[in-house]
């Protein structure tokens, strides 16, 4: 019998699950909060751990996995076929940390494809990366920091669905004509004019408005400027050109 992730009552007291007679049934409880029924956590079932709200660690939490693999089944977005061949039960087995087995935790999966645009993001931070002849480039991909830019904006990944409410399943979860990631990434949660997705990455405060007029790489201009012209606001050589103009006080 194992008994990880259980803990054994010093002095008397109640197991997590109590096997004895008369107590409560336990098949409708959820000890983990995980929104998973205990018996839906059962070896025929799921085969997730009842006391873990997350049993394959990959910032899933299970019933949430759970839920969404039913939802993308429904849909016809994954073969059941395909995944028991793979020895996953959905595209989000919450007992399997890489339900495709591709190398990438579920948690960093973009099931949905419904991040930013890469060659568009291409086009704007680095405008010279079809044409070896010139360099016009603020966020360089074939750097590390810059390969990782542009994965980090293409892919809206299931961990981020979870946590700003969207499905991971569909990429408009509103259907409001909007994809999802684009749609969280462009809110301006402070009014300062800088998308709040923007914000986040170059880590400044998406709910403080001030920070739109610092100068925090100290290039001459500020973030809100460098926002607009798509330059790189922590890195002092990265600023906008002849002709891209700014107004502070705007």
């Amino acid at each position: 019998m194992n008994l990880t992730g259980f803990s054994l009552p010093s002095e008397g007291g109640r197991w997590a699950l109590a096997p004895a007679m008369g107590s409560l049934p336990e098949a409708n409880f959820d000890v983990d909060n995980d929104t998973l029924p205990n018996a839906m956590e059962a070896p025929d079932r799921w085969d997730t751990n009842p006391v873990d709200d997350d049993t394959d660690q990959d910032r899933l939490p299970d019933g949430w996995e759970v839920y969404w693999s039913d939802r993308a089944l429904e849909l016809g977005l994954s073969s059941s076929e395909e995944l028991q061949a793979i020895g996953a039960r959905g595209p989000m087995d919450p007992s399997m940390i890489d339900s495709d087995l591709d190398g990438i935790e579920d948690g960093e999966e973009a099931f949905d494809m419904d991040g930013l645009n890469r060659t568009n993001l291409l086009n704007r931070y680095c405008p010279s990366h079809n044409d070896p002849t010139t360099f016009n480039c603020h966020i360089d991909p074939t750097t590390p920091d810059g390969s990782q830019f542009y994965d980090d904006l293409e892919n809206f990944t299931n961990y981020e669905e979870l946590l700003n409410g969207t499905s991971p399943v569909e990429n408009d979860t509103e259907g409001d004509g909007l994809e999802d990631g684009p749609e969280v990434f462009y809110q301006d949660h402070d009014n300062d004019d800088m998308a709040s997705g923007w914000e986040y990455y170059f880590q400044f405060d998406p709910f403080d408005a001030a920070d739109a007029i610092i100068d925090v790489d100290q290039d001459g201009y500020t973030n809100k400027c460098e926002e607009k012209w798509y330059t790189n606001p922590r890195e002092p050589t990265s600023f906008p050109g002849q002709g891209q103009h700014c107004d502070n006080f705007e």
